[in-house]
């Protein structure tokens, strides 16, 4: 069984709300305060509600790991636009908007 992370909550973020339940009831399963919050990380919409959420149930936000990432397979010059936007939106333009968010805080 994994060790009780030494007095801190975790907030999960995903799309699936389904996976972020389990894992939340795991975490509480161990003695973690955690609370998952669905979120498309492309939308800042909801990032911006999400950390909302996260500050109203556990308080304000001291460490922030971004995680999300996408990798596209295949020979990169027969990529399509699309599927490289999308790779920039989730590995990239994510991270910065989750960090400017939580920094401005």
């Amino acid at each position: 069984m994994p060790s009780r992370p030494r007095g801190a909550d975790v907030a999960l973020t995903a799309r699936r709300a389904d996976r972020l339940d389990e894992v939340a009831q795991e975490l509480c399963g161990i003695g973690v305060r955690s609370v998952g919050v669905a979120c498309d990380v492309v939308e800042r919409a909801q990032i911006e509600r999400a950390l909302a959420e996260v500050e109203a149930q556990l308080g304000p936000i001291d460490i922030l790991v971004n995680n999300a990432g996408v990798a596209p397979t295949g020979r990169a010059e027969q990529y399509s636009e699309e599927k490289w936007r999308s790779a920039i939106d989730v590995n990239l333009n994510a991270v910065f908007s989750f960090c400017q968010l939580v920094g401005s805080a």
